[in-house]
């Protein structure tokens, strides 16, 4: 399954940093639903990689 998506990677101060359209493959880089529409992810950057993780639920 391939989803088109439009990626916005914001800061910890809520500037958009990463503004990108990208075609995310859903494989074991990016294991996320995305046929339900909007998805929240934290992503983490280590080198030129970016690694998605589902968002935590505030408490």
């Amino acid at each position: 399954m391939t989803a088109k998506s439009t990626a916005k990677i914001y800061d910890n101060n809520g500037k958009c940093v990463i503004n990108v359209k990208t075609d995310i493959v859903k494989d074991s880089t990016f294991p996320f639903d995305l046929s339900k529409g909007g998805l929240e992810v934290d992503v983490e950057i280590k080198g030129n990689k970016l690694i998605f993780s589902k968002k935590k639920k505030s408490a």
